[in-house]
């Protein structure tokens, strides 16, 4: 039997992963301005998509652990989503 992994995981670590390439990218200096689109324009429709999948999979036995998981990685990546927004880079 192979473990089905929750959407709620999979759109959090991907959520994750957008913003920790969007600060490299913006504080490396390649390119600022492709950073903060990145960070005005990908995560927010993302952290709504994850945050239903997480209440849905919360809700299903099976996938309740990993939702578990999905937000502890969702909250720290939309706080400093959040933080950026109102800061720049």
């Amino acid at each position: 039997m192979k473990p089905k992994v929750a959407g709620s995981l999979f759109l959090a670590s991907l959520n994750a992963l957008i913003v920790a390439s969007a600060l490299a990218v913006g504080y490396s200096g390649l390119s600022p301005w492709w950073a903060a689109v990145s960070l005005w324009i990908i995560p927010l429709p993302l952290v709504l998509f994850t945050a239903g999948y997480a209440v849905a999979d919360a809700l299903k036995s099976g996938t309740r652990k990993q939702a578990l998981v999905a937000a502890i990685i969702l909250l720290p990546t939309a706080a400093v989503e959040w933080y950026f927004k109102f800061r720049g880079i």
